[in-house]
């Protein structure tokens, strides 16, 4: 899903993000007006990303009775503030 922001000439979109450390994210980046995603991310002028209204998803693992329990967790951030060399994948969804 793409919006288009007139003020600033830029778009918004909505991405699904998986980390290096496999930790996944979804929410909204902003690119440039008639920008790709893979143009965003190989500007070698800006070595990070700002994802709004993030959804954090992470496994979360520990030890219960002698057998271990995987679970994911979820964090709500307004904004996050990833490394671009830390980003595995990103797809718009």
């Amino acid at each position: 899903m793409s919006v288009k922001t007139e003020s600033t000439n830029q778009q918004q979109i909505r991405v699904n993000v998986r980390c290096m450390d496999g930790s996944s994210a979804m929410g909204y980046i902003n690119i440039g007006s008639g920008e790709n995603l893979a143009d965003f991310m190989n500007d070698p002028r800006n070595a990070f990303v700002t994802l709004n209204e993030a959804e954090i998803y992470y496994e979360a693992r520990e030890v219960a009775s002698f057998k271990l329990v995987r679970r994911v967790a979820v964090s709500r951030k307004p904004k996050l503030i990833m490394q671009k060399a830390s980003v595995a994948w990103l797809e718009e969804i």
